[in-house]
């Protein structure tokens, strides 16, 4: 997918070098570096068209660059009109390039935290997530569906240890009348207006 040949005649060829020779140092650079923009884009949009994306870490890999210069040379490409459509996630362990609305915003954020392994933080960025969004308390059930593939056991330890921890001062949980387990962020919901949602939830539910 990244390593395509381009075929061209030896009069194209030709004219190609001739144009390039008629160029300055700056705009050598200046037209290379759209050429690069290019590559990349076109490699984002590729990896969009089969539900994917394209990290950091694999870009370094394949044009040989340093993580923060490919980076930065990823803001400045996404910056530009023509790539608008490429956007960015920012997981705990890598960057996440890919296209929107071929892929939802969410759908990236939900696929790469799974793929990062991190459930302490994997809880706490879709629970804030539904919480402020949606609103509702998410259901432990959750993280034991795709793309995350937990157990509860996990879960709840991973909650335990959460619990003790202040960055995840925010994260409770409540379990229902129907003895179900939710959790929930005060920043975004209070516990009462939390519990009042599940409830209701539950008793649509009953009734359905």
């Amino acid at each position: 997918m990244m390593n395509k040949e381009e075929h061209v005649t030896p009069v194209e060829e030709q004219e190609v070098l001739e144009s390039e020779e008629s160029l300055s140092p700056e705009e050598q650079l200046e037209q290379e570096k759209r050429q690069r923009w290019a590559r990349w884009a076109e490699a984002v949009r590729e990896q969009g068209k089969e539900e994917k994306y394209l990290t950091l870490s694999d870009l370094c890999a394949w044009q040989e660059l340093e993580r923060d210069n490919a980076a930065a040379m990823m803001r400045e490409m996404m910056a530009q009109e023509e790539y608008k459509d490429i956007c960015v996630y920012q997981g705990a362990k890598d960057l996440y390039y890919y296209t929107y609305p071929t892929l939802a915003h969410n759908y990236v954020k939900n696929v790469a935290l799974a793929q990062e392994d991190d459930l302490p933080h994997t809880i706490a960025e879709v629970v804030r997530y539904e919480s402020k969004i949606y609103p509702r308390a998410t259901e432990i059930d959750t993280f034991g569906k795709f793309p995350y593939h937990y157990t509860e056991i996990q879960v709840r330890r991973a909650l335990d240890a959460m619990a003790k921890l202040p960055e995840f001062a925010d994260i409770e949980t409540y379990v229902s009348g129907k003895k179900k387990t939710y959790i929930f962020s005060t920043k975004h919901l209070s516990r009462d207006y939390a519990s009042s949602l599940v409830e209701m939830k539950e008793d649509v539910r009953i009734w359905l």
